[in-house]
């Protein structure tokens, strides 16, 4: 006779695959399913019914309203901007947590759905709900060429400004108290640079993602996950061949990207941060380069490289490689609790930030 725990198991397995199977489509079920009595949207790895009412962009209204007030009160200071980072951050890390693939319970992927907008990309408006007439594969394009797109605008527009409030800090020192307005100017361009900084460690996780599923065929991952082994498919769309134009094109900027932001990023900030340290320059040259490192103690000024390869390892266990999920689960928990005993231990956080665990 069969154990009773073992009937519970047996029905929560088959329960798994039927709601595996009534959400999805696609060969290898790899697709949110969109039909007149099922409408589904993409939430990490999983798909989870549309939501009748739109969290996500109510948290998103609710986050920048508490930002712009905060702005507004104190300026845009290396405290709210610790917190922003901190925030997204964490925020970040659990949405990564759901690109685990496992069957998880629709009440977590809703729950994940509503702090979706920590990402900032495309899939915010959960378009595969709000528009159920485009192809499957226009939501990837969309978000794609919007991840790739905003970067260089958002940084040439700060190199324009930093440039700017450059030259208006090369004022001419006399009596009528030019040293103060210059040292304001200073502080303004410190101001711009911090909001650059904090937009590039933000939007790292969402471009880096994005720029590996570029790559989530057939030839780069092993060829038992598709049913067609002859064809360069799409893992996320089976019907979808990588050989296309378009793709290679997202392909060819998706690998930039992840030369560029995914890998040099995190090393230059490590290599510049220790230099400025060593060269005792973190304090001589604050208001050029305190963005990148204010957050953080002298001796743990790389820090920010810390909290950036957290997000990259998650992202890389998840998605460049088909790994168990019990692999996925427990990398992640391991990263997470080496990440707790270090920021425990080594305290990286300024006093000043009025953060409790500095």
């Amino acid at each position: 006779m069969v154990p009773q725990k073992f009937k519970q198991e047996k029905q929560t397995l088959r329960a798994s695959a039927y709601k595996l199977r009534i959400e999805t489509a696609g060969a290898m079920c790899e697709k949110c399913i969109k039909t007149p009595n099922a409408m589904t949207y993409r939430v990490g790895n999983s798909c989870s019914p549309c939501p009748q009412f739109p969290w996500q962009l109510v948290s998103l209204t609710v986050f920048l309203l508490v930002l712009l007030i905060n702005t507004y009160r104190n300026g845009f200071t290396t405290s709210v901007a610790s917190k922003v980072k901190l925030v997204c951050n964490f925020l970040q890390c659990l949405v990564l947590a759901v690109h685990i693939k496992v069957a998880w319970p629709d009440m977590i992927l809703q729950m994940i759905g509503v702090i979706n907008f920590s990402f900032f990309s495309f899939y915010l408006i959960a378009p595969e709900c709000m528009f159920p007439s485009w192809p499957a594969m226009l939501p990837f394009y969309m978000d794609w060429l919007i991840l790739m797109i905003i970067p260089p605008i958002a940084l040439t527009v700060g190199a324009l400004a930093d440039k700017r409030l450059k030259l208006s800090t090369k004022l001419p020192i006399d009596h009528t108290g030019n040293e103060g307005l210059r040292t304001e100017k200073k502080n303004r361009r410190t101001t711009a640079r911090r909001v650059v900084i904090i937009f590039a460690v933000v939007m790292y996780a969402p471009v880096t993602l994005a720029a590996v599923r570029t790559y989530l065929c057939s030839e780069t991952v092993p060829k038992k996950l598709v049913l067609n082994q002859t064809d360069d498919v799409f893992l996320l769309d089976n019907s979808v061949s990588c050989n296309g134009f378009v793709f290679q094109v997202f392909q060819l900027f998706g690998g930039l990207y992840l030369m560029l932001l995914g890998v040099l990023f995190p090393l230059l900030i490590v290599f510049f941060t220790l230099r400025q340290n060593k060269w005792s320059l973190l304090y001589s040259q604050w208001h050029k380069y305190s963005p990148v490192y204010e957050t953080y103690k002298d001796k743990m000024c790389f820090w920010e490289t810390v909290q950036i390869l957290r997000k990259l390892v998650a992202i890389v266990i998840t998605e460049m490689y088909p790994f168990t999920p019990l692999i996925q689960a427990c990398v992640q928990m391991g990263v997470t609790g080496v990440y707790l005993l270090m920021v425990l231990l080594l305290r990286p956080f300024r006093c000043s930030l009025r953060l409790s665990f500095c």
